[in-house]
C-alpha cells in the first residue's frame, strides 16, 4: 500500500491506525476529520505528501513521528495544540507552517527535525516547552513572541546552527539547559523583564563572546555558562550573586562588569 483515501464521511482515525506503514507515500484525509489522533502516522518513513484538513483543531502526540520522508508540512488555521512528540525525528522535513492560531506546542514537539532551519513560533504561545526543538542542528534561526513567559528544560538544547538569540520582554524563566550545546551562538540578547536563569542554560556556547545579565536576576547557580570558551566579557548588576561554577572553562573570561545605580 502507497497510498490511501479516506473517503468523506469519516470522522475519526484511530490511535496508530497507520503506525509504521513505511511503504505509504501519501494520504487524503477527509474535512469531516477534527483531530490527528496519537500516533496515527508515527514511523510512516515513505510518507511525503499529506494535506492535514481545515477542521482538525489538534495534533496528537507522536502523530507524525519519524516520518522521516516528509519535506513540507501545512498546519491549518484552526489547529489549536500540537502535542508531546508531534514531528519528533522528521529529519526531512525542512519547511513547516504554524497558524497564529497554535497556542500549545507540547515536549519534544520538533526534537531531532535536523532540516529545519528557520521556525516561528505563533503568538498566541506563552511558554516554549522542555525540549521542543532539541537537536534541531539545521535550525539558524528562531523567532520568539513576546507573550512568552518561560523556555522551559532543553528547549534548544543541542540547536548547533543557531547565531543570534533574541529573548523578548515578558520571559522571566529560562530553565536548565534551554540553550546548552548551542555551538554556534554567538549573540544573546536576554529581557530586562528575566529573573531566574537555571543551571546549565547557556552551557557549551562555545562561540559566545559577551553576555548581559539583566537587573532582575539576582543570582546564578550550578554552570550557567560553563565551557563558553570564547567569552570574553560578562555584564551584571550589583547585586547579583554568582559562584564559580557559573563561568568555569571559560578560559578567556578577563573581565565581569558591574553595573551600579
Amino acid at each position: 500500500m502507497t497510498s490511501i483515501v479516506i473517503p468523506d464521511g469519516v470522522s475519526e482515525i484511530g490511535d496508530i491506525a497507520f503506525f509504521h506503514c513505511s511503504g505509504l507515500t501519501s494520504i487524503v484525509i477527509p474535512d469531516g476529520i477534527t483531530e490527528i489522533r496519537s500516533a496515527v502516522f508515527a514511523d510512516c518513513t515513505g510518507l511525503t505528501s499529506i494535506v492535514i484538513p481545515d477542521g482538525v483543531t489538534e495534533i496528537g502526540g507522536r502523530a507524525f513521528e519519524h516520518c522521516t520522508g516528509l519535506t513540507s508540512i501545512v498546519i491549518p488555521d484552526g489547529v489549536t495544540t500540537i502535542r508531546f512528540q508531534a514531528f519528533q525525528g522528521c529529519t526531512g522535513l525542512t519547511s513547516i507552517v504554524i497558524p497564529d492560531s497554535v497556542t500549545i506546542i507540547g515536549y519534544n514537539a520538533f526534537a531531532g527535525c535536523t532540516g529545519l532551519t528557520s521556525f516561528v513560533i505563533p503568538d498566541g504561545v506563552t511558554k516554549i516547552a522542555a525540549f521542543s526543538f532539541k537537536g534541531c542542528t539545521g535550525l539558524t534561526s528562531i523567532v520568539i513572541p513576546d507573550g512568552v513567559t518561560a523556555i522551559f528544560d532543553g528547549a534548544f538544547e543541542g540547536c548547533s546552527g543557531l547565531h543570534i538569540v533574541v529573548i523578548p520582554e515578558g520571559v522571566t524563566l529560562i530553565e536548565t539547559g534551554a540553550f546548552r550545546g548551542c555551538t554556534s551562538l554567538e549573540i544573546l540578547v536576554l529581557p530586562e523583564s528575566l529573573e531566574t536563569i537555571d543551571p546549565d542554560a547557556f552551557r557549551d556556547c562555545k562561540s559566545l563572546v559577551s553576555v548581559t545579565i539583566p537587573s532582575g536576576v539576582k543570582k546564578l547557580s550550578g554552570n550557567v555558562f560553563e565551557g563558553c570558551t570564547a567569552l570574553t566579557q560578562v555584564t551584571m548588576g550589583k547585586n547579583t550573586k554568582y559562584s564559580k561554577a557559573v563561568f568555569k572553562d571559560c578560559p578567556n573570561l578577563k573581565d565581569i562588569v558591574r553595573v551600579w545605580g
